[in-house]
């Protein structure tokens, strides 16, 4: 989703305050999807620069799904 402009200009992937007025239009119903993942990486906040911590299921990376919400930019 596209970052609010005041803080930076790369795409958000992880939205945490959906109760922002920022987030309100991407996160209607026509918005919903699933995503087909592997594994994923979440960011560690450890100074002076961010770790990539990954995530899977099991050893052999079965696939599976989330859900998401999708905006064309």
């Amino acid at each position: 989703m596209p970052c609010p402009p005041q803080f930076d200009t790369a795409p958000v992937t992880n939205i945490r305050n959906t109760k922002s007025a920022h987030w309100r239009r991407g996160l209607g119903r026509a918005n919903r999807c699933v995503v087909p993942f592997t594994s994923f990486c979440e960011y560690t906040d450890r100074r002076p620069e961010k770790t990539p911590m990954w995530f899977a299921l099991a050893e052999d990376r079965i696939l599976v799904q989330s859900a998401a919400r999708w905006q064309q930019s």
